[in-house]
């Protein structure tokens, strides 16, 4: 079981990590640092919630999946902003240390979702044998306890690049072979690249906000647009437009594009 790093093993670190940065600077990034340990507080104190925001069948509107969503609360209750926050333990080097804690309670949220359930999980979490082992043992212990892994699908964030060399595909082939599927998430919006679509064994693609507007924008989208549509084709994979607004938008999107599926913004239709 995944468990978080002490309160004080926390402080030792980032004390450690600002201690490399030149003495001038270190004041400015002081409350960045202090910043980092209180998102790990709040996972710490239970402070978050999590979320599931709606993929649709773009012909029918019908739910197929959800991507599960953390939400993060100070002390006061007010709602921290996930992804800078997430992004700012990444660069104290702190993000993948916590990661195998994250896919812990996201499963065990999912087992009681009532569609396929999709969660996050950030390049660093593949990127070592060490992350990698423990990413694995949290799977292995989902399989045992909810038995239907065909409905988990991991989405390798964009937020950092991911060498994806034989050790990855090996990881991913075999966490595969326990019946879990992997997507890419926001391709078109980060460190993706057609090489990702090209080697690695996945299931989905999830469009980032920027490729959605470009196809719902035109019948003939942008060359590199088109190319990401023809390679997750040509691979059979799934793909997903995200950022949609309406149930309506997702609809054009088959109609024009026969994009399969839309995660449609919270609260629209």
């Amino acid at each position: 079981m995944a468990t978080l790093p002490a309160q004080d093993e926390i402080q030792k670190r980032l004390a450690a990590r600002l201690r490399t940065f030149d003495q001038d600077v270190q004041p400015l990034l002081q409350q960045d640092a202090m910043q980092a340990a209180a998102t790990i507080d709040a996972l710490r104190d239970g402070r978050y919630t999590l979320i599931q925001h709606p993929i649709i069948d773009c012909r029918t509107g019908k739910l197929m999946f959800e991507e599960i969503l953390l939400r993060l609360h100070d002390t006061q209750g007010n709602e921290m902003p996930v992804f800078e926050s997430l992004m700012r333990l990444d660069r104290w080097q702190l993000l993948s240390e916590i990661s195998p804690y994250l896919l812990q309670i996201q499963l065990a949220f999912s087992r009681n979702m009532q569609v396929p359930a999709t969660i996050n999980l950030p390049p660093s979490a593949l990127a070592t044998d060490d992350m990698r082992s423990r990413v694995l043992d949290i799977l292995m212990h989902h399989t045992q306890e909810a038995g239907a892994t065909h409905n988990v699908t991991l989405e390798i964030t964009e937020t950092a690049y991911l060498e994806p060399n034989a050790a990855v595909q090996a990881f991913m082939h075999e966490v595969s072979g326990h019946g879990y599927q992997w997507a890419l998430d926001d391709f078109g919006d980060g460190y993706h690249t057609f090489g990702h679509i090209t080697t690695l064994p996945l299931h989905m693609v999830k469009l980032a906000k920027e490729v959605s507007r470009l196809l719902l924008g035109s019948e003939t989208p942008p060359p590199e647009v088109q190319e990401i549509l023809r390679l997750a084709r040509t691979r059979n994979l799934i793909l997903v437009a995200e950022h949609v607004s309406t149930a309506k938008q997702a609809k054009s999107l088959y109609n024009k594009h026969k994009i399969e599926f839309a995660q449609v913004d919270r609260g629209q239709n």
